[in-house]
C-alpha cells in the first residue's frame, strides 16, 4: 500500500514540476537571454519517479502547451491513485476495528 502511495506522490510531484517548467518557458519566451528548460522524468528502482530540470534545445510554445496539458492528466491520475489508496486503507481499518 505504501509503495503505491510513494509512487503516486512522486508521479504527482514530477507532473507538478513539468507544469511549472512549461509555465516558466511560456512566460519567458520573449525575454532576452532566457534559456528554456525541460523536465526529464526517470523511473527509479523503488517504483518512484524522479524529475530533473535541464536546459532545452528550443522553446516551441505549442509543445509547451501540449506538455502542460499532458502533465495535468498525469497529476490527476496520480491523485486518483492516492484517493483510492486512502479509501482502501480506511476500509482495512474499518475491518480490523
Amino acid at each position: 500500500m505504501m509503495n503505491a502511495i510513494n509512487t503516486a506522490l512522486s508521479g504527482f510531484n514530477a507532473a507538478a514540476t513539468q507544469v511549472l517548467v512549461n509555465a516558466n518557458n511560456i512566460a519567458n519566451q520573449s525575454s532576452a537571454n532566457y534559456t528554456p528548460e525541460q523536465v526529464i522524468q526517470t523511473a527509479q528502482a523503488s517504483g518512484t519517479v524522479s524529475a530533473q530540470i535541464v536546459p532545452a534545445a528550443s522553446n516551441d510554445i505549442a509543445l509547451q502547451f501540449v506538455q502542460m496539458q499532458l502533465a495535468s492528466y498525469d497529476a490527476r491520475a496520480n491523485l486518483s491513485v492516492l484517493a483510492t489508496s486512502s479509501k482502501m486503507m480506511q476500509s482495512l481499518l474499518n475491518i480490523t476495528a
